[in-house]
């Protein structure tokens, strides 16, 4: 078994405004200066949903985002290569004439690790995005993460499927509004409980086009504990993925993924009384 290198991930919580990709460019470039001043360990950063043009479904911007995308894929490269950390960003991607809700992990050469297109949309993305039909995960030093957009944390197949492909760690940029705090929170808690791996949420915060983001961006242990909140202020905040420390919550009582029973699940006969009735 691989031998993990434990790492600090910096969740960076922000307004990220819509249709303005300069700036959302320097609050990236600043946010991850600014954090490793003062916390040199943070290997890995997780921005937002839809990160560099802010979250807009308006086809005028997404359309000025795929026009953007070479110039600003190039700026986020680079902005990883010359602080030698990863970078998982949301964007709006345009292949073959669709738009799809899209994220992408850089590594500290440079280079793209993994590129993941949302699968599950909202009423209000659809129509909107193309609906993305992989599950991705990337190898790392540090361990394996599993990519999921915001939505996705609603689906536990979802969850337990990339857990089952290896993710140590479920990295999710994330749009979630008012008034729905208590199911993201939940979400968050219960997909890394039920799989025994973190799971680290970046949410926008502040107003954009009428939703009104809550922020509370935050890492969850493997214990379903809560161990960084951002609250609802535009903040950057750290977590320690200690996998030793894993280990032990696997021991003491999250010991579900080594008890599973797929032989009944899949398998298995179904009694339904039911039908004796």
């Amino acid at each position: 078994m691989q031998k993990l290198t434990n790492a600090s991930v910096a969740i960076v919580q922000s307004l990220f405004k819509k249709g303005c990709f300069y700036e959302n460019q320097q609050c990236m470039e600043q946010s991850v200066q600014t954090t490793l001043k003062t916390n040199p360990a943070a290997v890995i950063f997780l921005f937002p949903e839809l990160t560099l043009s802010g979250y807009s479904l308006e086809r005028s911007v997404l359309e000025e985002a795929a026009e953007r995308r070479e110039e600003e894929a190039g700026f986020v490269k680079s902005l990883a290569k010359w602080h030698g950390v990863y970078i998982v960003y949301g964007y709006a991607e345009k292949k073959d004439g669709k738009f799809y809700n899209t994220a992408e992990m850089v590594g500290p050469d440079g280079s793209t690790k993994a590129v993941y297109r949302k699968i599950h949309l909202t009423p209000f993305e659809r129509g909107v995005f193309e609906a993305g039909s992989e599950l991705v995960v990337a190898k790392t030093e540090w361990g394996t993460a599993g990519l999921m957009i915001c939505w996705d944390l609603a689906f536990p197949e979802m969850a337990r499927s990339l857990a089952l492909k290896g993710a140590d760690i479920l990295l999710v940029p994330a749009a979630w509004e008012k008034p729905y705090e208590q199911p993201f929170q939940t979400f968050c808690e219960a997909r890394a409980m039920e799989n025994n791996v973190f799971v680290a949420a970046c949410n926008h915060n502040g107003t954009t086009d009428g939703l009104h983001f809550f922020g509370h961006s935050s890492l969850f242990t493997p214990g379903g504990e809560k161990w960084a909140d951002a609250q609802e202020h535009s903040t950057v905040v750290t977590g320690l993925l200690d996998w030793e420390e894993r280990k032990r919550w696997k021991s003491r009582f999250f010991s579900m993924m080594d008890e599973r029973r797929p032989d009944v699940y899949e398998g298995g006969g179904l009694l339904d009384y039911s039908k004796n009735h």
